[in-house]
This record gives structure tokens, C-alpha cells and sequence, in this order.
């Protein structure tokens, strides 16, 4: 898909692609993320966080930060449900994995809800390991070095 390339996430794409964003969001049931969420301030957030933009409409995101300076943690990962299956999340999980690596981080991870069967098998074909759960969540990390 020629078309889709990633853009900044900011506070000012937030804003324009509010609705947008905010639709591919609620596209998971009981999904919890709001505007809020969309803009709290995290280390070197909007550095690492992209929108995956098709014919200039986000089609998805990733939401990353830097808890800590060996370690960046992918917070929120979503592609709308119409352009999965066909790689582009594979391309979009390629580029939090490159954007760490740039970074100099040693680690990656993220939490998926222990229930999300598809999500966490989508995320161990990618490389990460699961490394705990608190019945909720799973929580997991790929080791970028």
C-alpha cells in the first residue's frame, strides 16, 4: 500500500485528527483511552509516537515513552479493523522496534489484556516474550540487542 506513510503525533495532529483517532480507539471494546490519555505528557513521547496515515486519515497509531533510559514502553498500539491482515501492523510494530533501537533503548515493551488472544499472538510473532501477568495483563518485552 503505496499510500500509507507514518506521521508525527502530536498534540497539534492529536487536535486536527481528534475524531479520527479517537474512532480507531473505541474500536476495541471496552477500550479506556480518551483525549486525556491521547495528551498526558510522558518522557520523549512525542519524539517516539507516530500516526499511520492513509490518503492523509490516520489509520492507526503508537503511543510510546521512555520510563526509564535503557527501556521504552509502547503504551498504545491500534490500527483500524479494516487494514488489519494485511501487514501493515506487522510494518507499524517493524518501526516501534527501529524507533527503539534509534533510541539506543536495550528493551521494548508493552501490557496486552491477558483476554486479547490475537493481540498477544501477533505480538510474540513479532518477537516479544511474555513476561508476567496480573491475571489482567500480560505483560511483555523484546530485547533489542
Amino acid at each position: 500500500m503505496e499510500r500509507i506513510r507514518y506521521a508525527e503525533f502530536s498534540p497539534t495532529a492529536f487536535r486536527q485528527f481528534s475524531d479520527a483517532i479517537l474512532a480507531i480507539a473505541i474500536d476495541v471494546p471496552n477500550e479506556y483511552w480518551s483525549e486525556e490519555n491521547f495528551l498526558r505528557d510522558l518522557p520523549e513521547k512525542w519524539a517516539l509516537s507516530f500516526l499511520t496515515v492513509l490518503d492523509e486519515q490516520p489509520i492507526g497509531y503508537a503511543i510510546l515513552s521512555r520510563p526509564e533510559r535503557s527501556r521504552i514502553h509502547l503504551h498504545h498500539f491500534m490500527l483500524k479493523s479494516p487494514f488489519r491482515g494485511q501487514g501493515i501492523g506487522r510494518a507499524m510494530i517493524e518501526r516501534c522496534i527501529w524507533t527503539s533501537r534509534n533510541h539506543d533503548a536495550k528493551r521494548l515493551t508493552l501490557k496486552v489484556a491477558e483476554s486479547a488472544r490475537a493481540a498477544r499472538a501477533f505480538y510474540r510473532t513479532a518477537g516479544f516474550l511474555e513476561q508476567e501477568s496480573d491475571g489482567e495483563y500480560v505483560f511483555c518485552s523484546l530485547s533489542l540487542t
